[in-house]
């Protein structure tokens, strides 16, 4: 199958390698850490913005994550994560992208037990409703990424709870195969309504080492065709974080049916 790849690279990054991205026909996906939105002015992202658009390069977003929680039952906390989150969705009227990826902030030793957990779910529904109603007019779609989440149901309670099409699901099978003891089929099983992306990176089961497809432990024959058994087909973000690695996944992509789209 052809289809457009997309390889997550930082802001900074992003721009030594846009040259070889757009003779490669391969598409960003640009992660805004809180030091980029904070002291890049928005006219540089501007002038990156105007470049991929003269490279054609459609574009996503992964946003700022570290410390935030969209769940937090510290009101203070949530509050900053907010704010935050308002940052990105400037970014994201410059950008224009196919979708911004944000993490929910889930963890299981924090909200384990049911109560705590649908305390979260409260306090997340409440967070959501904000960042769709704050990305209303520009028609963003947010993709939820599984991080520490140990089972599928925790998003998929969120996602069907909200019943909104611009919150939908990111599934990275890294974070999958670290953190939780759950199936790939059960996780795309239930994540397939609301799936949009995927992140693909491997890892030996202990660290979350941003491996080369192919490199660690991770079965990929099994979750494409849980993909394809499911009838989704999410865009695919390469997260390799060297180009050697992101090499290697490109041509592992290859092999598996995945090009990218000439």
């Amino acid at each position: 199958m052809s289809q457009k790849i997309f390889i997550h690279l930082p802001y900074a990054e992003l721009i030594q390698r846009l040259e070889t991205l757009a003779r490669e026909r391969l598409c960003p996906e640009i992660y805004l850490p809180a030091y980029v939105l904070e002291e890049v002015p928005l006219s540089s992202l501007e002038a990156l913005a105007a470049s991929l658009e003269k490279f054609q390069l459609p574009c996503t977003i992964h946003g700022p994550f570290l410390d935030l929680n969209a769940g937090s039952r510290d009101e203070r906390i949530r509050e900053v994560t907010l704010a935050r989150y308002a940052q990105a969705f400037v970014a994201a009227r410059v950008f224009r992208p196919l979708q911004m990826v944000l993490h929910p902030g889930y963890d299981r030793w924090h909200y384990g037990d049911a109560e705590d957990e649908e305390r979260w779910l409260e306090q997340s529904m409440r967070s959501w409703e904000w960042a769709l109603k704050e990305t209303q007019a520009q028609g963003l779609t947010l993709a939820l990424e599984n991080v520490f989440e140990h089972r599928p149901q925790i998003l998929a309670r969120l996602l069907q709870r909200m019943n909104e099409g611009r919150l939908r699901a990111c599934f990275d099978i890294g974070h999958c195969h670290l953190f939780s003891a759950c199936p790939v089929g059960e996780w795309i099983g239930e994540l397939a309504p609301f799936l949009v992306e995927v992140h693909l990176h491997d890892n030996l089961g202990v660290d979350d080492d941003h491996l080369a497809i192919g490199e660690g432990k991770i079965d990929f024959p099994t979750l494409f065709q849980h993909l394809e058994g499911n009838g989704v087909s999410p865009h695919l973000t390469i997260e390799a974080f060297n180009e050697r690695r992101v090499r290697m996944s490109l041509q592992a992509l290859h092999r598996y049916g995945h090009g990218q789209e000439r």
